[in-house]
């Protein structure tokens, strides 16, 4: 523990002088300023629930939760903690938490106060974010602790002959609540039996966004009677393949490209490598009709074009990490991804079934992309495939909630 003490220190420390030039750092920094004085201005009085996300990703996995504990006991409060500003900065507005704020750095003292102030009934720490000092102090509060859509893989620290001190956070946790049966089997193997096994949480999420869709109308005027290929959160290495392909190919379909990140510099460098695209921001109608490739320049609208579209490019399979493969396999989409997904469970059980593609370059892009446009019918079997893998794993949240209502209700 000393030890940790120690990093933690240091990564403050690290942190604070990254914040002069970057301004990530910045806001990380910054945004925990004056944290307790916050907190205390702004703390709901009752019963208060704790969720805690790292990011962004992890913030989508919590949310049917607290969505469903809302509309099933309004009466219980909800304080939202993230850890990076990926999160915070986008969701720092979510109207259904009381208390959305970033987590203060994990020393024993910020854990005591913020425990001490907020006073939660329960926490719910979401996929595998693990704080020693956090847990330690939730366990000599007396206030339970779940990790909800939890995934353990055999290269974690805890399952290592070194991961001692990590395997004691873990024996902190009042109840897992893990996506697949492996995660289960490898915490039994360090003695652990407190886990259920009840999925991810984002099957959810993705049902309900497909459920409440509208209809995108300048980008069903954008795609006419053509067959369109989403580029979803794409980085340089899809948008290469891309127009490798477009220069190469005689096959008429149309374009959508969403970029991963739509800051000024990378919007100009897709616009230069597809200079005939339009931009979604300011196209006309009739610039629309008759364009090839439309740009989407904003952020927010990905998993609600998926609608309209019949095939997927999943970003991110090149470069650090796959995105979000299950909003395109909500709405039926193949997928076609990049060789960097083995972390990333739906994406193995997609490729596996037939719903995804993998690809490694831009002969196995070229030649997988026209099968899938020239070929109805397996694009038809894939998409089946897509859809019916989200439907069949649906119901984390229900199993999920039962346990927590069921625990709030004898809380006085």
């Amino acid at each position: 523990m000393i030890l940790y003490r120690f990093f933690i220190r240091l990564y403050w420390f690290a942190a604070r002088l990254a914040a002069i030039r970057s301004d990530k750092s910045r806001k990380f920094v910054s945004g925990r300023r004056g944290w307790a004085a916050q907190l205390r201005e702004c703390k709901p009085g009752g019963k208060v629930v704790w969720f805690h996300c790292a990011s962004l990703g992890e913030f989508e996995q919590g949310r049917p939760l607290m969505e469903a504990l809302r509309a099933r006991q309004p009466e219980v409060k909800i304080a939202l903690t993230f850890f990076s500003p990926s999160g915070f900065e986008v969701r720092k507005d979510y109207d259904v938490a009381d208390i959305v704020m970033y987590l203060p750095i994990d020393t024993r003292s910020n854990a005591k106060e913020f425990l001490e102030i907020l006073r939660p009934s329960l926490a719910v720490f979401v996929k595998y974010e693990v704080w020693p000092n956090y847990f330690a102090e939730c366990n000599r509060a007396g206030i339970p602790l779940y990790m909800v859509s939890a995934i353990f893989r055999p290269d974690h620290i805890y399952f290592k002959a070194f991961g001692g001190f990590f395997r004691q956070q873990l024996i902190l946790v009042t109840k897992f609540f893990v996506q697949n049966k492996e995660s289960k089997e490898l915490l039994a193997s360090i003695d652990l039996e407190n886990a259920e096994i009840t999925g991810d949480t984002r099957f959810d999420r993705v049902k309900d966004i497909a459920k409440q869709a509208k209809h995108v109308e300048s980008v069903l005027q954008f795609k006419g009677d053509s067959l369109m290929v989403i580029a979803g959160s794409s980085w340089l290495a899809e948008e290469r393949l891309i127009s490798a392909f477009i220069e190469n190919s005689d096959l008429d379909f149309k374009w959508v490209i969403a970029p991963h990140d739509v800051n000024a510099e990378r919007l100009k460098s897709v616009c230069d490598r597809f200079p005939e695209a339009v931009c979604f921001s300011n196209a006309r109608l009739g610039e629309l009709r008759e364009a090839k490739i439309l740009i989407i320049d904003n952020v927010g609208m990905l998993n609600r074009i998926y609608a309209e579209g019949d095939i997927a490019v999943i970003g991110g399979g090149f470069d650090k990490g796959l995105h979000n493969t299950l909003e395109a396999a909500v709405f039926g989409l193949p997928m076609i991804i990049g060789p960097n997904h083995d972390q990333f469970a739906e994406a193995l059980d997609l490729r596996e079934l037939g719903g995804a593609f993998s690809i490694s370059d831009q002969d196995e892009f070229d030649v997988i992309l026209s099968s899938l446009v020239q070929n109805e019918i397996l694009r038809q079997e894939a998409s089946e495939i897509a859809s019916a893998y989200v439907s069949d794993n649906v119901g984390a949240t229900e199993v999920i909630m039962r346990d927590v209502c069921s625990f709030l209700e004898r809380v006085e």
